[in-house]
């Protein structure tokens, strides 16, 4: 006779959303499933034309060096064309150091077919939280830290940034005495910074570079909105560390009102770079437990804390159908019927997995900055 069904556990509504997230994951073993769930009944109304793909670069390499897959260049003349990237730094206690990186793409016939010199997101150095066998990492505030970024002189005609990180968390990173000669706005640019030293980076003439240092980001931004992170839990090992810890005192001005005018300092600032869609900004958030989660909640457990979430899930399936292939959006929904047991971190449909950090992010954080009126 066949046993019947474990129900779920009973959730307490005075319980803290991580307390009862915590009970029910604790209470279902991974192996039981609920009855299986209805197709979702999103039709696209119109396939998205598909794009026409760029001539494959076949003679220059998309990023030179990943340093997940070969040891970190030191003391180098980098000169071989690139498409991308020069340097994907995407491990733990590395240094790239004494390199001379110069963007010789650029006023070349490839250059000219492809718009090279004005493609945004080419970067000298650019910053990748990695874990092997977990794709974008970085979306699930994966860590990169104990870096050390000096001495290289990054030289370009075109747009080539110059060292950028977007997505991940940044712990202890030194970046020193580089000279960065680049057109781009963006020659040092790093969101999720929590520590570290930024020490007398300048250009050839002399002139400190601008350094832009922005949020936290959970999830990317697939037609969702970003997701920042700008405060973190109290009792929280995460926090950002202000500005005099991390630009020495000979980077300062002697300006006291304004000590670091070669800085903007984002980190706490609310942000709105997703239009339409709008930004979530979060406050008080406990990265901590949030990382704790990933490898425990699941889809089902949040469709069950939160009552509206199936009907936003249909919502951004809706939006996708205007910008993806019918075929694209179809395979996500068969992934979110067939993962919807599955811890967050190991959900392998990337797109399904950022929908759902970003939800649970929602979730824990703090829409209210607890710090306003605080004297």
């Amino acid at each position: 006779m066949t046993e019947p069904t474990k129900p779920p556990a009973k959730v307490e509504p005075s319980l803290s959303f991580w307390d009862k997230l915590s009970r029910l994951w604790g209470a279902q073993p991974q192996e039981e499933q609920s009855e299986p769930v209805k197709t979702l009944e999103i039709a696209c109304q119109a396939d998205a034309p598909d794009l026409p793909l760029q001539q494959p670069l076949e003679t220059i390499a998309r990023v030179l060096y990943q340093t997940d897959r070969v040891a970190p260049p030191c003391d180098q003349v980098i000169d071989q064309p690139f498409s991308e990237d020069a340097i994907n730094i995407k491990a733990s206690g590395q240094c790239i150091k004494g390199n001379r990186i110069i963007d010789t793409v650029i006023g070349t016939e490839l250059d000219q077919q492809q718009g090279l010199a004005k493609r945004a997101h080419r970067d000298g150095v650019q910053l990748i939280p990695t874990k092997a066998s977990v794709g974008n990492y970085q979306f699930m505030a994966g860590t990169l830290e104990d870096l050390t970024i000096e001495n290289n002189h990054i030289i370009s005609k075109g747009l080539l940034q110059g060292i950028f990180a977007s997505d991940g968390v940044l712990r202890n990173i030194n970046i020193g005495n580089n000279c960065i000669d680049t057109q781009a706005e963006h020659k040092i640019t790093l969101n999720g910074l929590l520590s570290g030293k930024l020490s007398n980076n300048r250009d050839s003439s002399g002139q400190l570079l601008s350094i832009y240092l922005g949020p936290l980001r959970i999830g990317g931004n697939l037609a969702t909105g970003n997701v920042w992170i700008l405060s973190f839990a109290a009792d929280d090992e995460y926090r950002y560390a202000p500005l005099s810890e991390i630009i020495p005192e000979s980077d300062q001005s002697a300006d006291a009102a304004n000590p670091y005018p070669h800085v903007r300092d984002e980190r706490h600032k609310p942000q709105n770079r997703s239009g339409h869609l709008g930004d979530t900004n979060l406050y008080a958030f406990p990265l901590g437990r949030f990382k704790h989660h990933l490898d425990n909640a699941t889809i089902e457990h949040l469709l069950m804390l939160q009552t509206n979430l199936e009907s936003l899930f249909k919502d951004w399936l809706g939006r996708l159908c205007q910008i993806l292939p019918e075929a694209q959006v179809n395979v996500l929904k068969e992934a979110y019927q067939a993962e919807r047991h599955v811890p967050i971190a190991q959900i392998k449909h990337q797109a399904l997995r950022h929908y759902f950090l970003q939800a649970l992010a929602k979730q824990l954080g703090s829409l209210e900055d607890p710090m306003v009126g605080k004297v």
